[in-house]
């Protein structure tokens, strides 16, 4: 897998079972973000969102 150095958002409810490479999937529902590795090595990055530590801005 070539690396990856941008992240396309996809909010959902419930994070898939099969993520794709170049997806950052958020769920609020849960307060959690999950992609596949940046550097093309295929692992799932789990980040828990928390104000304090980790969040996601939206701009419009």
């Amino acid at each position: 897998m070539p690396p990856v150095d941008r992240l396309q958002p996809r909010f959902v409810d419930y994070i898939p079972d099969d993520v794709e490479a170049g997806v950052l999937y958020v769920s609020r529902r849960f307060s959690t973000a999950t992609h596949l590795c940046c550097c093309g090595c295929g692992r799932e990055v789990v980040t828990p969102l928390n104000p304090a530590k980790w969040s996601i801005v939206e701009l419009v």
